[in-house]
């Protein structure tokens, strides 16, 4: 009875032996995969940033808003040269983005240069996303004080674009007084005009902010400061908690933001509560990200707290290992 018991469990051993070294293989593996990506994806950034400094490079091909600035390092400009330069392009370049991308870099152009009027009448007169894009950096860089801002926006011609300047506008503000300025007198009838409900507003808010801050810091481009990014998280979390953003969104701004994977869940676990023995894509693809970095810290994330330490959060890191 003794030798076929033992026979039993010499077997069973062997077999969870096997079933070990198994995962344990797939997980490297998985991991070498993910390097090679983001090394490949790393070579492949690099090359991009090397030809979107050429200005004159492909013809109609999509690029980065990093090429037309280099076009702009020069002396100052006006309204007439400015002119010039876009018609110069439009003849090298087809694509119709990438021309409204150059236009709006005109625009921030004459606005350093002082020209804040040759600007203003730089600005495509035909709706478009030439139009819309060239009010945003307008409304952002416009040498104007607030009353001549908000009344240039409270135009009714510019109903139609309201959205992308007053978007700029907002800009202008760090995040924690994005909100304030928002809800001030003389702009809630702009905010009106985007018809959308206040928690959509204050998304949409946000996810302004999010998208500004994050692409600069993407195209290496009038990157913020630390402080004015920690303001912006400070204040999401703090909307969150205050009932102001839902679960949902709160998650996309968390997912989207381009920060450390333990302190995207660290706050994430602070601010929406027990998950439940299910968990979202969002939360997995939050957990996951941890679990490629550091899978041992990201198990001890998962589990440091009770109200995170599910029966969903533990299975979508044991997916992830």
């Amino acid at each position: 009875m003794k030798k076929p018991l033992l026979a039993f469990f010499i077997v069973l051993s062997l077999s969870l032996s096997g079933c070990v070294i198994y995962l344990l293989a797939k997980r490297d593996r998985a991991r070498q995969q993910e390097h090679t990506r983001d090394a490949g994806s790393s070579n492949h950034a690099g090359d991009n940033r090397t030809r979107s400094t050429d200005a004159s490079a492909s013809s109609g091909s999509r690029t980065s808003r990093t090429r037309p600035a280099s076009n702009l390092s020069g002396p100052s400009i006006d309204l007439q040269e400015a002119r010039r330069l876009l018609n110069e392009f439009k003849k090298k370049d087809s694509d119709l983005i990438n021309q409204a991308e150059f236009a709006a870099e005109l625009i921030i152009k004459l606005c350093q240069s002082g020209n804040t009027s040759d600007a203003w009448e730089f600005i495509e007169p035909v709706r478009g996303q030439m139009r819309y894009m060239q009010l945003h950096e307008f409304f952002i860089h416009a040498d104007l004080d607030r009353d001549e801002l908000i009344a240039r926006l409270s135009q009714p011609e510019f109903d139609a674009g309201v959205q992308r300047g007053l978007q700029g506008y907002l800009l202008r503000y760090k995040a924690s007084d994005f909100l304030k300025e928002m809800n001030s007198p003389d702009i809630t009838p702009l905010t009106a005009k985007l018809n959308r409900s206040p928690e959509e507003l204050v998304y949409w808010a946000m996810e302004s902010v999010r998208t500004d801050y994050y692409g600069r810091r993407e195209l290496e481009k009038n990157i913020p400061e630390e402080s004015i990014v920690r303001d912006f998280l400070d204040t999401v979390s703090t909307l969150r908690s205050e009932g102001k953003l839902d679960r949902n969104h709160f998650q996309q701004i968390l997912v989207m933001s381009h920060i450390d994977d333990f302190e995207r869940w660290d706050i994430a676990r602070k601010h929406l509560g027990n998950p439940g023995d299910r968990t979202d894509p969002m939360i997995d693809h939050m957990i996951g990200k941890m679990m490629m970095a550091d899978p041992p810290r990201g198990m001890n994330a998962v589990l440091a707290e009770p109200s995170s330490a599910t029966t969903g959060a533990v299975a979508s890191a044991l997916r992830s290992w």
